[in-house]
Order: C-alpha cells, then sequence, then structure tokens
C-alpha cells in the first residue's frame, strides 16, 4: 500500500528544516560578523596611557592574582563598562564619569568575567539561542541566564567587602545605569555582543548586594539549573512542535493499494533518469528501474 501524503510530508519538512537552517547560519555569521569588526575596529585603538587607570589595573592583578593583563580602551564614546574578546581581552571604560574608587570596581567586575569564563558561557548561549531562533522561550531564558552571571560576579566581587565599601559598589553600579540611559553621545565604540543596562536587573542586583550577600553559594545553583532548563528546552524544541489544531480531509489519508491503480488513473513517465509513476495526474512515487513500479500504462515522450 501506498501512502499519497509521503512525499508531500517529507518535502514540507524538508522545506522547513531548510529554512530553520538558512535562517540559523544568516543569524550566526551577523554574530560573529560584529564581533570581527568590533575586534578590527579596537585592534587599531592603543591601550590607554592614563597612569591612574594602569596603576589600578596592576593594583587589582596583585590582589587577586590575575595572570592575563586586558587592554583599556578609554573613550567617550563607550556608552556603557564592558568586556569583549576571549583571548586577547578588551575593557571598554568612560573614565570621565567615574571617580578611582568606581574605576576600580569597574575593572574589577570586567576582569572577573574573564577570569570565571562567564563571557564564554554566555556567548555559548546566544550561540544556541541564534541556531533555535523560532523558539520565543529561549530569548527569555538567556536573558535569566545573562542576568544571573552579572549576580555571580557582583557576589564575587562584594564577598569580602565591607558595609561601607558595598555602598560604594552599589552606587557605582546605579551611576552607570544611569550614565547608560542618560548617554545622548552618537556612540561609535559600543560592543555589539555585550549586554546592557536595564532597570530590572539593575536594581536586582542592588538588592541582592545588599540584603542576600552571605548567601553567595545559590547563585551557582541557580546559574546551573537555569543552563539545564534552557538545554532542556533546546532538546524538547527538536521534538515537538505547537501548531494549531487541523482535521485533514478523508481523501489525504487514504492508502492505495495495487486495486486502484487503473489504465484510466495511472501511468508512469520517465523524467531527468527517473521513472515517475502518477496517480491522478498527481506524482505519487519514483524510481531508477521501471521495474520497481506497479504495472501500469508507460507513456514515452
Amino acid at each position: 500500500m501506498i501512502n499519497i501524503n509521503s512525499n508531500k510530508t517529507l518535502n514540507t519538512l524538508s522545506l522547513v528544516y531548510f529554512i530553520w537552517l538558512i535562517i540559523a547560519i544568516i543569524l550566526v555569521v551577523n554574530y560573529f560578523y560584529k564581533y570581527f569588526l568590533l575586534y578590527k575596529k579596537t585592534s587599531k585603538i592603543p591601550n590607554t596611557n592614563n597612569k591612574n587607570v594602569l596603576n589600578i589595573l596592576n593594583k587589582i592583578k596583585k590582589q587577586y592574582n590575575f595572570n592575563f593583563t586586558p587592554k583599556i580602551i578609554t573613550n567617550k564614546n563607550v556608552k556603557f563598562p564592558s568586556e569583549f574578546g576571549y583571548f586577547n581581552q578588551i575593557i571598554f571604560i568612560n573614565v570621565i564619569d567615574y571617580n578611582e574608587d568606581e574605576i576600580y570596581y569597574i575593572l574589577l567586575h570586567e576582569m572577573l568575567h574573564f577570569y570565571s569564563k562567564t563571557n564564554i558561557i554566555i556567548t555559548f548561549i546566544k550561540i544556541l539561542n541564534l541556531v533555535f531562533w523560532w523558539n520565543p522561550i529561549n530569548y527569555l531564558l538567556t536573558k535569566h541566564i545573562e542576568n544571573i552571571m552579572e549576580i555571580y560576579v557582583d557576589q564575587y566581587v562584594t564577598k569580602s567587602l565591607n558595609y561601607k565599601e558595598k555602598v560604594i559598589y552599589m552606587k557605582c553600579i546605579f551611576k552607570a545605569y544611569k550614565l547608560t540611559n542618560n548617554n545622548i553621545i552618537n556612540n561609535s565604540l559600543i560592543n555589539p555582543i555585550g549586554s546592557n543596562f536595564s532597570n530590572n536587573i539593575t536594581f536586582k542586583r542592588i538588592k541582592i548586594i545588599d540584603i542576600c550577600n552571605s548567601k553567595k553559594n545559590n547563585n551557582k545553583f541557580i546559574c546551573i539549573l537555569l543552563l539545564i532548563i534552557f538545554l532542556g528546552f533546546l532538546n524538547l524544541s527538536t521534538k515537538y512542535v505547537i501548531q494549531p489544531a487541523w482535521n485533514p480531509p478523508e481523501q489525504d489519508l487514504k492508502e492505495i493499494t495495487n486495486e486502484d491503480l487503473k489504465e484510466n488513473n495511472s501511468y508512469i513517465i520517465k523524467e531527468n533518469g527517473k521513472y515517475i509513476m502518477y496517480y491522478n495526474n498527481d506524482p505519487l512515487i519514483s524510481s531508477e528501474t521501471l521495474n520497481d513500479l506497479p504495472n501500469v500504462p508507460y507513456i514515452e515522450r
């Protein structure tokens, strides 16, 4: 018995997978293209010659035994502090807007992103999000994981600070948020891959630092849990698709037997080196050899 819809279903699924793949490739290529453009742009910008910033950087390296030295780009067109790069680390900061203590905490925060490899984790999650671009749940989970990474670094920074130092750090976060949202410069140097400040996450970070700093292991657990949930949703996304309910007509589900194949409704023709059997003028099955097809009239062209 032959199912009429077998070839049609296969072609539809192939088309869906093809569209999915093409869009995913375009999004991923665009992501790394932006990364390459920023890398190319920053490679032409020299490291800062601000002695105060360099002294603070060296102080942080000694305090935390960091064995890497990021490039510091201090530019008035930097919209918000952020880190960039995996092997050649770069930190963006507009030092005009911050005092010495704030510069210290900003540099420490960004260097801890490199040290804890949160930038690699976020990149991995974002790439998965681009591959499964059609699933809206992924976007929500990606945003939550990005927020958890910020909170995790905040906890790392503040775990050894006294109350006064924590207050300075919290004010620094809020100041960066205000400067980001009040920035009216035509920014020409913005990290297109970095995360921006938002009202929700900014106040959540400050609240957690103020109230829950002693529970420093909770965020690791939450981060791992969210990552497991995220990967679980990705796995389900490849197996199930939510579609509107549809009851197909009975004739579309009809199975054809050899008794249904008559001279007046079935025939075989050769196209592009293959033998194709038509049923009611619709292509049904094909074969490389004529003997594999049912015994119906063969029409030569």
